[in-house]
């Protein structure tokens, strides 16, 4: 009996500051072998079909990628199998995903061809009000995590001004170039991959979702023997350390998983070296890395009780305004939540899941077959 696989987590897409903020493309790369695409509607069993499968692969002793869906979390958008270079990902609506190379690598799978549609078009009043309305929440929720990235704002910019103002000058770049000097040189120094310079992989650790922030950053990297951790406040400059690093290890050829903010995506939180055995964390509020016995710390700036009091003050009236934008759009989060399963269940009651099933069976032994 072989030994149960590894399950790692993960988000390909997050409610952000921007909206729904998609990095499904990074879910697989051009070495994978066969991408199934999952069509279908709301409730027609996408995640169950995924799921059912990656945990039969799991039962074999293959290490399996969940990708789970931001605004759903008991639903994934995605599951692949590193070991046979298989992935199966949701490609409806918000992250629509359609074959690249139809055919010699992606197979569309098109679950809505068991629900009766005759059906479903009796319910078409209250699903288009239902779509409508969860269309609606979504929006709110956008707007006030765009209002929660320009408190975050507010707060770097108090502590940029902290730094500038720090006599023993423990903020500033000369401090943020010392400690990239110092990383560089333990993580990346003699050290260079297989190829050329490499393009990183790209997704989240946390997401924004109906439940608040969710992280599996824990999982990501407490496996790792080598995990350095940057404490600090916003606007201490650990985002810029963070993506120097980045690029420093893509261009020596190492392969890079480059996690996200949730909130704002522009900017990469965590990076995983794998072939490095590496993790490097920002750890700040709301993804805190508090697991004792880390291989590295470093600091970059200052500390909220050495700020001058003024500075202190306006840090801590725009963290509070920042914390309650982002629980109103949870709260929205959370009703458009609630309106999807009530929708969801205009569908589920019309789907032969029979039908589904013995689809995912037939997909289970063409996926065997890659396995090797």
């Amino acid at each position: 009996m072989c030994s149960k696989g590894v399950i790692k987590n993960v988000f390909p897409g997050s409610n952000s500051a921007y909206g729904f903020y998609s990095l499904y493309n990074h879910i697989y790369g051009p070495q994978a072998a066969r991408v199934y695409v999952i069509k279908g509607g709301t409730g027609v069993g996408k995640s169950s079909f995924m799921r059912a499968i990656g945990d039969e692969m799991l039962r074999h002793g293959l290490d399996v990628e969940y990708h789970h869906c931001a605004s759903d979390n008991d639903s994934l958008d995605g599951v692949v199998i590193p070991g046979a270079g298989v992935a199966l990902v949701d490609g409806t609506a918000p992250h629509v995903v359609d074959p690249v190379y139809p055919g010699a690598v992606e197979e569309i799978i098109n679950l809505g061809a068991f629900w009766d549609g005759a059906a479903l078009s009796g319910k078409k009043g209250p699903i288009i009000r239902l779509t409508g309305e969860i269309g609606r929440h979504f929006s709110q929720a956008y707007r006030l995590l765009a209002a929660s990235r320009l408190y975050l704002q507010g707060i770097e910019e108090c502590f940029r001004q902290a730094g500038e103002e720090d006599a023993a000058g423990s903020g500033g770049e000369a401090a943020l170039d010392r400690i990239f000097l110092q990383l560089a040189r333990e993580i990346l120094g003699g050290k260079k991959g297989d190829y050329g310079p490499r393009r990183p992989r790209r997704l989240f650790a946390t997401a924004i979702t109906p439940r608040g922030t969710v992280s599996y950053l824990h999982d990501l990297a407490g496996g790792l023997p080598y995990v350095y951790v940057l404490r600090g406040e916003p606007g201490t400059g650990k985002e810029k350390i963070i993506g120097r690093l980045l690029d420093a290890a893509s261009a020596k050829g190492l392969f890079v998983e480059a996690y996200h903010c949730a909130l704002d995506p522009c900017r990469v939180d965590h990076l995983v070296i794998p072939q490095l055995k590496v993790a490097l964390i920002n750890s700040v509020e709301p993804h805190i890395y508090d697991v004792p016995g880390v291989y590295r710390e470093a600091s970059t700036g200052v500390e909220v009780e050495k700020m001058p009091p003024g500075l202190r003050a306006e840090s801590e009236d725009f963290r509070r305004h920042y914390r309650e934008a982002l629980q109103g759009a949870v709260s929205f989060l959370q009703k458009a939540k609630l309106l999807h399963d009530e929708l969801e269940s205009y569908y589920t009651a019309q789907v032969d899941f029979a039908a589904v099933d013995r689809l995912r069976k037939e997909v289970l032994e063409r996926i065997w077959k890659y396995t090797g």
